[in-house]
C-alpha cells in the first residue's frame, strides 16, 4: 500500500459486505443492510445461542496433559516465539522475559534475560523478525520503545499526549498500535488504532467513534491474519465485560464483528490470535472459555475452561515455528503459584457432532 504522510479516514457506510443473504442470522456478522451498533438477533431456543455456522468444530489439545511449565510472572500475558528454543514472556506492570525452552523433552526453562519494573512497565508487544527486536508499548513514556537481541533498549516512537495499548507487526513489516487518551474504557474521539511503516509514518488511521457510533474504547489485543492481511481486534466499549471481536479489511474498514450474546454473560477476551489457516482464537479473561472463529469472526466452538485440561485461565497464546500452540496462563489470585506455559496443537478439521 502506498504510503501517505496524512492518514486517510474511513467511512463505515461504504464498507464492503461479505455477508451471504443469510449469514446474519447468528448475529456476528455486519453487513451493509446493519449498522456497528446493531442489536444481534437472538433465538428462544437456549441451543441456538451458540449455535455453530460451520460443520467444522476446531479444538485444542494439550501435547502432554500433565506438562506445566511455571514461570516467574504471575500471569503470562504475552509470547512472542523467536525459534524452535527462544521466546519472549510477559507480564504488564512486571518483567518482560527471554527464555530458551524445550518444551517436547524438558518441562523446564531457561532464564536468558529479565527487564523489570519500573524499567519496563508495557501494555503489549510484538516481536520484529526482520530486525531481530522486540517492540512494546511504553506505558510510562507513552511511546512504543524497543529492545533489541543485544538488549538495548531505544526509543522508536513517541504518541504524547495519547497512550499505546496492543501493538502488533505484519509480516510485509507494517506495524499497528492502538492509542488512548487514558487507560480506560471512557469515549473518547482521541481513541483509534494506526497503520504506520517503519519509518514512523501512519498510513492509515481508525477512528474509535465513527459516523457517531462507538466501535471501540479501548483496543487491548491485536493481530494481523496472515491468511487475507485483515486486522483482528480484541477490544471493549464502554466496560471490561463488553468485548469483542472485530475484523478490519486492509483499508481499515471494520467488515465483521463478534460479541458473545449469550443471555447475561460477559465477554472480556484477553488475547487474539489467528491460527495458520486464518481461524481466530481468543480466550475470556474472566471465565477462562477459549472461542473459536473463522477468520470471518463467526463463531465455530466454545471450548469450556477445564475440558482441555489447561492449567489456570489462559490470557496469551502463540505458535512456534512448527505451528504448535504455546498457551499461557495465569494463576488465580488466592493462588500461591505462578503463570505458566503450556503445548498444544490446533486441530482445525475436526467435525461437529451437533
Amino acid at each position: 500500500m502506498e504510503e501517505s504522510k496524512h492518514p486517510k479516514q474511513y467511512n463505515l457506510r461504504k464498507r464492503q459486505n461479505i455477508s451471504k443473504p443469510d449469514d446474519n442470522k447468528n448475529g456476528h456478522t455486519i453487513s451493509k443492510e446493519t449498522s456497528t451498533k446493531s442489536k444481534y438477533s437472538k433465538k428462544e431456543n437456549k441451543s441456538s445461542e451458540t449455535e455453530m455456522i460451520s460443520h467444522r468444530k476446531p479444538t485444542i489439545e494439550l501435547l502432554k496433559d500433565w506438562q506445566i511449565i511455571y514461570t516467574k510472572l504471575h500471569q503470562v500475558s504475552t509470547i512472542c516465539s523467536v525459534d524452535d528454543y527462544t521466546m519472549w514472556l510477559g507480564s504488564p506492570s512486571g518483567s518482560i522475559l527471554k527464555v530458551k525452552y524445550d518444551l517436547v523433552r524438558s518441562s523446564t526453562i531457561t532464564y536468558i534475560k529479565e527487564f523489570e519494573y519500573p524499567d519496563v512497565d508495557f501494555y503489549d508487544f510484538c516481536y520484529d523478525f526482520e530486525d531481530d527486536r522486540i517492540l512494546y508499548s511504553d506505558r510510562k513514556n507513552s511511546s512504543i520503545t524497543a529492545i533489541t537481541s543485544e538488549y538495548e533498549i531505544s526509543l522508536f516512537k513517541s504518541f504524547r499526549p495519547l497512550k499505546p495499548s496492543c501493538i502488533t507487526i505484519s509480516s510485509d513489516n507494517y506495524i499497528f498500535v492502538g492509542l488512548v487518551n487514558k487507560y480506560s474504557y471512557d469515549e473518547s474521539p482521541s481513541r483509534s488504532i494506526i497503520k504506520m511503516s517503519k519509518d514512523g509514518t501512519v498510513c492509515i488511521k481508525i477512528d474509535s467513534i465513527q459516523e457517531g457510533k462507538v466501535i471501540f474504547t479501548m483496543p487491548h489485543r491485536c493481530i494481523v491474519n496472515n491468511i487475507n492481511n485483515n486486522l483482528i481486534v480484541a477490544a471493549f466499549e464502554k466496560s471490561k465485560s463488553k468485548g469483542r471481536i472485530l475484523v478490519f479489511n486492509e483499508e481499515g474498514r471494520v467488515i465483521s464483528m463478534y460479541t458473545d450474546d449469550r443471555h447475561d454473560v460477559k465477554f472480556s477476551p484477553s488475547f487474539v490470535t489467528c491460527s495458520p489457516g486464518g481461524d481466530i482464537i481468543c480466550s475470556d479473561e474472566e471465565s477462562g472459555d477459549i472461542f473459536m472463529l473463522d477468520s470471518h469472526a463467526k463463531l465455530l466452538n466454545i471450548i469450556k475452561k477445564g475440558d482441555c485440561r489447561i492449567y489456570g485461565n489462559s490470557c496469551s497464546m502463540a505458535w512456534d515455528t512448527n505451528d504448535q500452540l504455546i498457551i499461557g496462563t495465569k494463576s488465580h489470585p488466592s493462588a500461591k503459584s505462578t503463570g505458566a506455559i503450556q503445548l498444544a496443537r490446533y486441530i482445525h478439521d475436526t467435525e461437529s457432532k451437533d
